[in-house]
């Protein structure tokens, strides 16, 4: 479904992507972690059009992502999450959803419009909502809603694009324990055919996740595998697990 290969990216003197390659068969659920500084998000913004690739090729089912912009590749089928949310504070969630299913269509918003939706693009938008554990908060303010509930909110926002592959950056940053448990209650029941690339420092949420993960050090692969052979790779527990990790 998702194809990197060889995909680097300099600032300057800083190699921060380095011959980076991956591959997310349909269905996947795959992990990337990395200490600090690894060049995880600048990977996520190769993969999505915030950045260009100096060499490397990009393809999503079969189609080269890499002439395309950011809005091109969503509407191709790649969908992400952000580290800090960004989110029409002044609207409930079945409007904001309503909105992403409309601009999805091909609908036009005039600047005073935004709000106005069909009833096709309300009842989607409600589903969803719904699916995401948000069903009795439709028409809450989003600037009012707990911070999980806005994670959750973000998760239903990029499922509204019906996206083929789903990168999420760190959805648990900046949220309780309890919140991030539910948080993946929802993402572990997301559709069995999308992939889902994961970003997340909290590595019992990651090996509660991952089918496989891949490890990045300073812009490269450093190792690939399943969970529990990441695991007991003495090179991840020097670099990033530490020695008190248990799987």
């Amino acid at each position: 479904m998702l194809e990197v290969s060889q995909l680097s990216k300099n600032f300057g003197a800083l190699a921060a992507t380095q011959s980076v390659s991956l591959k997310l068969a349909p269905g996947a659920r795959h992990a990337l972690i990395g200490p600090n500084g690894a060049g995880k998000t600048t990977l996520i913004n190769l993969l999505t059009g915030n950045l260009r690739p100096d060499a490397g090729s990009i393809t999503l089912a079969g189609e080269d992502m890499v002439p395309l912009k950011a809005h091109q590749r969503a509407r191709a089928g790649l969908a992400r999450t952000y580290q800090i949310n960004s989110l029409f504070l002044e609207f409930t969630p079945l409007e904001s959803v309503a909105v992403a299913i409309a601009q999805r269509e091909g609908q036009a918003f005039r600047l005073f419009g935004f709000r106005k939706f069909g009833a096709a693009a309300g009842e989607e938008a409600a589903a969803l909502l719904e699916a995401v554990g948000l069903g009795s908060h439709l028409h809450d303010r989003v600037s009012l809603m707990p911070y999980g509930q806005q994670r959750l909110l973000e998760v239903a926002l990029a499922l509204a694009g019906k996206p083929k592959v789903l990168l999420l950056d760190e959805p648990a940053a900046g949220v309780s324990n309890e919140a991030s448990r539910r948080l993946f209650d929802v993402i572990e029941k997301l559709p069995a055919d999308l992939a889902i690339l994961l970003i997340e420092h909290d590595m019992r949420l990651v090996f509660r996740f991952a089918h496989r993960i891949s490890v990045l050090v300073g812009g490269a692969v450093l190792t690939e595998g399943l969970p529990s052979e990441i695991a007991a790779d003495p090179r991840v527990r020097e670099v990033y697990l530490g020695s008190r990790h248990a799987a």
